[in-house]
């Protein structure tokens, strides 16, 4: 009978959260310990602190190295307005900087890009046509590929093995045919219609190739897969020759465009191989317990 008076309380009865002992006094003991004569701390007044924002570093050339100067522009039959037939007229210039090494020399290469506007166009017009002096990527004649607007906005210089250059000359030769002769202004790289390839064309041809060259299905490596293991295997090569890495790691952070040269050490220890070559180094000078 009490245990069905008892559950009956529970479910009908009045509920309260009060409860018949001060609950809220257990954590009082310093109020409870503390003088009440004694005198409140004073409060000091603390300034607020303002986090400057931190501006985005530019990496500038060496201001001693010598300047080789490249100036791009149109020919007189070329400086005409696409829209009215006009003369165009210069009106301003555009300056990238590169750095181009050659053994034991470095200078840094400044192209002067000009950019023209119609005058008439200007006067009569609400759309004004910009036309700039073209500069090619793909500089076949020199050797090399010109990368522009990359990683961090900078631009530099890759060399093209002669293997590939011989291809790439074969491809354009080809290309040429099927949709005639283009200039520098023109993508070097075109789909079937002659229009530009996207990053998606690429990345389908890639899967479309990869199988023949590329036999591990279960992971399958990405278009920039091949950048990381370029960089392994380049490191690789130098720890087998006996090369200096401290020397050779500033052609690499150049040649694969990074900002500075520490970004490059971090392919010391990509791969656990070459976690492994550098640890048997540091062993061998240091000492250690090698595995």
């Amino acid at each position: 009978m009490e245990q069905l008076k008892l559950s009956k309380h529970r479910q009908f009865g009045v509920s309260s959260e009060k409860s018949e002992y001060d609950q809220l006094s257990l954590f009082n003991e310093a109020e409870t310990a503390a003088g009440k004569t004694a005198k409140e701390p004073e409060l000091k007044e603390v300034k607020a602190y303002h986090r400057k924002k931190s501006r985005a570093s530019v990496d500038r050339l060496p201001a001693d190295l010598p300047v080789e100067v490249v100036e791009h522009s149109l020919t007189e039959d070329e400086q005409t307005c696409p829209d009215c037939g006009r003369h165009l007229h210069v009106m301003g210039h555009e300056t990238r900087e590169e750095l181009k090494l050659s053994p034991a020399k470095a200078v840094i290469v400044r192209h002067v890009q000009s950019v023209y506007a119609c005058r008439h166009c200007e006067k009569t017009s609400d759309h004004v046509p910009i036309v700039k002096a073209p500069i090619a990527d793909v500089r076949i004649d020199k050797g090399c590929l010109f990368i522009r607007n990359s990683k961090f906005k900078k631009d530099h210089l890759v060399p093209l093995h002669s293997t590939v250059a011989a291809k790439l000359t074969e491809y354009r030769a080809f290309v040429e045919s099927k949709i005639g002769v283009g200039n520098d202004s023109d993508y070097f790289f075109v789909t079937s219609y002659g229009h530009r390839f996207n990053t998606r064309a690429f990345e389908y041809a890639f899967q479309l190739v990869r199988p023949l060259v590329v036999f591990n299905t279960a992971n399958p490596p990405r278009l920039y897969d091949l950048r990381h293991t370029f960089a392994c295997n380049t490191i690789k090569r130098w720890h087998e020759a006996g090369e200096d890495l401290n020397r050779k790691l500033y052609l690499l952070s150049t040649y694969m465009g990074h900002v500075k040269p520490e970004d490059t050490y971090w392919y010391l220890s990509a791969t656990p191989e070459l976690l492994g070559i550098a640890a048997r180094k540091f062993e061998s000078r240091f000492g250690g317990d090698g595995v």
